[in-house]
């Protein structure tokens, strides 16, 4: 065998041995350095609240700090695209709601899908309902529908083009022939704004804003996912009573801690570890999310793949029958 030959062995050998050792460095001393949490909405907001509410814990567990980073645009997806591009060495995850991995590709037009990233965990699930203000003249769903059809043009606030909500709003405006207008905000927090200076004349929730409903200011109009928190909840009309036939299980899917794909295991499992002991784990952030109206809800990565697979699925079909998908 040839000196040059022998050289080049060796080298190849080193190169393969430096990047193994380094590899395995790096994820023996995982965290070395602060994690950013990404949010997809504004601050102030459900899904940025409880971002907030696990960096304590988590940080402690990780011995690093977790920072928070509000991303929000385009239906939350600016913030997972994003995502999608950032180093998969566990320095940046995401918490929000995962629906978005299920639905976006037939909305948004991405080119990522359930399967295209690393999932942590899912730790809560959505309480989705369409509020309006206390002075309202509708008492109940039923006459805010015999309204609208008598009154085409209903505007009503999302947060955000194509995201569940809006969607859910779609198809019901279907069901029942109604003519609704939809206008999009960056997250439910500007939208109840709005609501409450008489710019729209319902807004759609994903939980949250009980302070409002204490104060007298706002009622629910139609309880999509979840128990309402009106002052008398009994009142309060039921998605499933009134339409046995929604697709309920598009407003079930979790929200909870995602990464880029290609995390490696350890990491993965050091940082599933860490937000569960911030989220599920942790008796102030689950008080925290009962006082908000969401409900704490633990899914380890392979039930959420399980859960989001078929979400997948189901949205696809949704979208498609009512003429959603992007062209």
């Amino acid at each position: 065998m040839s000196r040059r030959i022998i050289i080049w062995i060796f080298l190849v050998s080193f190169v393969l041995w430096f990047f193994g050792v380094e590899k395995t460095f790096s994820q023996e001393t995982f965290p070395s350095k602060p994690i950013t949490l990404l949010s997809p909405w504004p601050p102030g907001g459900v899904s940025d609240t409880v971002a907030r509410l696990t960096t304590t814990r988590a940080s402690q567990s990780l011995g690093q700090q977790v920072v928070v980073v509000n991303k929000p645009g385009a239906g939350g997806t600016l913030a997972i695209d994003f995502l999608a591009g950032s180093k998969p060495d566990g320095y940046t995850v995401l918490s929000g709601g995962l629906g978005a991995l299920a639905y976006s590709l037939y909305t948004h037009g991405v080119s990522w899908g359930p399967k295209d990233f690393s999932l942590i965990l899912g730790y809560y699930i959505y309480n989705y309902s369409v509020v309006i203000r206390s002075d309202a003249p509708w008492k109940n769903f039923n006459e805010w529908v015999q309204y609208v059809k008598q009154n085409p043009g209903f505007k009503y606030g999302t947060y955000g083009n194509m995201t569940t909500h809006h969607v859910i709003m779609e198809w019901i405006a279907k069901r029942l022939d109604l003519k609704l207008v939809p206008v999009h905000f960056a997250g439910d927090t500007p939208g109840i704004t709005s609501l409450l200076g008489g710019h729209i004349d319902a807004q759609c929730i994903a939980g949250g804003q009980i302070s409002l409903f204490k104060a007298g200011k706002i009622r629910t109009l139609l309880q999509m996912f979840g128990e309402p928190v009106d002052i008398d909840p009994k009142i309060v009309t039921r998605f499933k009573d009134v339409l046995p036939d929604a697709p309920l299980e598009v407003l079930g899917i979790p929200a909870g801690v995602f990464g880029p794909k290609g995390i490696p295991d350890s990491i993965q499992a050091r940082l599933h570890e860490a937000f569960k002991k911030g989220s599920v784990e942790n008796p102030e952030f689950v008080q925290m999310l009962q006082s908000m109206n969401l409900t704490p809800e633990y899914h380890d990565p392979k039930e959420l793949q399980k859960v989001l697979t078929k979400a997948y699925e189901d949205f696809g079909k949704l979208i498609k029958s009512l003429g959603l998908e992007r062209k």
